[in-house]
């Protein structure tokens, strides 16, 4: 009856000592989610859409999604080569492919002579805003639980 009685005393629970290695671990882990928030919330850094593009003289047609359609840049890459670029149109309609909606851009650049060939086929990468580590996670459980 003693023994019962130990577990049910406020006293002998007050008294308990909880061990080191507990406490250790709690503060490195709460450390550790302090730091991943502050790095998440205040570094920003840039995203690129990765895309394929067909040069017709000196423009390049692209497809894009609607959704990173505000969010581009000025800027693409083509064969880790910058290059300035300005909007010249954007279709009013979608283009459809594997289920998602595009829409076609056709951009004014100026292109290096050896991509100058109609129909040429160019994987290119769109510099889009910056953005943060947390804005990105907070966008992949979105997606994830839609």
């Amino acid at each position: 009856m003693d023994n019962i009685d130990i577990y049910n005393n406020s006293s002998v629970i007050l008294s308990r000592k909880v061990p080191k290695k507990i406490i250790s671990w709690v503060t490195i882990l709460c450390s550790f989610l302090i730091f991943i928030i502050i790095f998440g919330t205040f570094i920003k850094f840039s995203k690129y859409e990765n895309t394929i593009g067909i040069v017709n003289g000196n423009t390049l047609t692209v497809l894009l999604e609607p959704n990173k359609l505000n969010n581009i840049k000025n800027k693409l890459f083509i064969k880790n080569k910058q290059y300035e670029f300005k909007v010249k149109s954007i279709s009013k309609d979608y283009v459809i492919s594997n289920n998602k909606n595009y829409y076609e851009l056709i951009l004014d650049l100026d292109l290096d002579e050896e991509y100058k060939i109609n129909n040429n086929i160019l994987e290119i990468s769109i510099e889009l805003e910056k953005t943060t580590l947390l804005k990105e996670a907070l966008k992949f459980f979105k997606k994830g639980m839609i």
